[in-house]
């Protein structure tokens, strides 16, 4: 990853942690959602979006295909 401020990144994924984990709550079974936020915020880590202010949607479009949905 080439963000250019990796610790204002990873601040910036630790503060949606909560939306992403009852995102996922919804989405899939109850013993795999942990599971799946965690997948998403790796891969936003990982790949983040081009426009840091597109994070929380970014991250809603992952959970929901690593969910299948």
């Amino acid at each position: 990853m080439d963000d250019g401020d990796t610790p204002t990144h990873a601040r910036a994924l630790a503060s949606h942690h909560g939306f992403v984990r009852e995102l996922a709550r919804g989405l899939v079974a109850p013993d795999s959602f942990e599971d799946v936020a965690h997948e998403a915020l790796l891969a936003g880590l990982a790949h983040p979006p081009q426009r840091p202010a597109a994070l929380r949607s970014w991250l809603a479009t992952t959970v929901r295909r690593l969910a299948g949905k």
